[in-house]
């Protein structure tokens, strides 16, 4: 709702989308309460019938969602490129390394839904470009009803209100609200259970900022991981110190 509000002309295209939705789909001259009307809509008309909000949708995801992903390793050893991951391990993956990567996205910090319009296909440069919604086998499992109530809430309130950003006085906001990548949402905090070391290197894209670098870890200490607008930052209680454009890291169990 804040990237509709701060970009009238897309607020205006999911506006129509939803009220043309309305059209289609309700009677418009009933005296029910709005979102009582919203609700007989058909499910497949939501997901069918809304490919600008579909678009809004997916941008802010991207944007928004450049936490830390952690997986472990719970199968045989795993080689990626000259490394090897072995069974046991973490792997903890940024997502703003792809999500607010320039080489895929053209300016990457802009709201603008029309990068996955056809022939644009930003989003399609590579086989894990977009990452909203998961990647491999199995995406969130949970997708369809978190997409379905989004667009509930985002046509009760283009049907129902108007709104605008404002600062904290009520006037109009001069600049869009800063979004803070170090919120709680946006936090992954791991307790070292062994001796380990930490690898930094940006091994998802290829690039390597420098030699890879391990970090050795004390057991019974806590990581830190966080995300920043410009470069990721990881946080050790003890002492801080800063991966270079951290894409992976590795937590090697040394028992």
């Amino acid at each position: 709702m804040l990237y509709l509000a701060a970009n009238p002309a897309w607020k205006a295209k999911v506006k129509a989308e939803v009220e043309s939705l309305i059209a289609a789909h309700t009677d418009t001259t009933s005296s029910e309460p709005l979102h009582i009307r919203l609700s007989g809509i058909p499910i497949s008309a939501w997901e069918d019938s809304m490919p600008v909000l579909d678009a809004c949708q997916k941008e802010t995801l991207r944007i928004v969602q450049t936490s830390a992903a952690l997986r472990r390793n719970i199968f045989e050893d795993l080689k990626i490129g000259e490394h090897v991951i072995p069974k046991g391990s973490f792997l903890v993956y940024s997502i703003a390394d792809v999500h607010l990567n320039p080489d895929i996205y053209e300016d990457p910090f802009k709201f603008d839904p029309d990068r996955y319009a056809e022939g644009r296909g930003e989003d399609k440069k590579g086989t894990l470009s977009y990452l909203g919604w998961g990647a491999g086998r199995h995406l969130c499992s949970g997708m369809k009803v978190a997409k379905l109530e989004i667009k509930i809430v985002i046509a009760l309130f283009l049907a129902g209100y108007e709104f605008n950003i404002v600062d904290a006085a009520g006037n109009p906001a001069k600049e869009f609200p800063r979004v803070d990548r170090n919120d709680f949402q946006q936090v992954l905090i791991i307790r070292v259970l062994y001796k380990c070391s930490f690898l930094t290197d940006n091994l998802a894209t290829g690039k390597t900022f420098g030699r890879p670098v391990f970090h050795p870890i004390q057991e019974g200490c806590w990581l830190t991981l966080t995300t920043r607008a410009c470069g990721h930052t990881i946080d050790k209680l003890e002492r801080d110190w800063t991966g270079s454009n951290l894409a992976l890291a590795y937590l090697g169990c040394c028992r």
